[in-house]
């Protein structure tokens, strides 16, 4: 509901009919607003969806020939040496806050920031010195409401449920 209120639905509300060109245009209007590949696969996503509805409504033509996405050109990332890391540390450290110490946490051990968000008291071994990740946090959006909440689910596969060291 999201990629079609935010990004469709303004773009093609109009449109009487829906050409391959068009699609063409609209996914090279998105990379050219600086929309990353992975946005633009899931509006592809859901356009083929609603061209497949449509299609079985008699409404439109499905969308079946091939569109040019935009290549994948992730740039570098560029990670701290060991300097920069220990200076961030010790900064950490020295304040303590709640946002600190959950950056420290995610920088030590390698968790991602839901992971992070979703651990409990319950969750660390201080004997051990671990963690187990039993649940992450993600932001997710009410489109009857209008507005994003978060959402506590288990890991998406069980793999993701595991121990690390701390």
């Amino acid at each position: 509901v999201y990629v079609a209120e935010r990004h469709i639905l303004p773009h093609f509300a109009d449109a009487e009919q829906l050409t391959h060109a068009d699609l063409q245009e609209f996914f090279d209007e998105c990379h050219s607003n600086g929309l990353s590949r992975y946005s633009i696969n899931n509006i592809l996503s859901v356009m083929k969806l609603v061209t497949a509805f449509g299609a079985m409504k008699g409404w439109c033509d499905r969308i079946d020939s091939p569109l040019r996405l935009p290549p994948n050109n992730r740039n570098a990332v560029e990670v701290f040496d060991i300097n920069e890391e220990s200076r961030l540390i010790s900064h950490l450290l020295s304040r303590g806050s709640r946002m600190d110490i959950a950056i420290l946490i995610s920088i030590t051990s390698g968790l991602r920031i839901g992971e992070v968000c979703g651990l409990r008291w319950g969750d660390y071994m201080k004997e051990r010195q671990q963690c187990h990740i039993r649940r992450t946090v993600c932001v997710s959006y009410d489109a009857v409401k209008g507005h994003t909440y978060l959402l506590v689910n288990h890991p998406k596969t069980p793999r993701s449920q595991r121990t690390v060291p701390i």
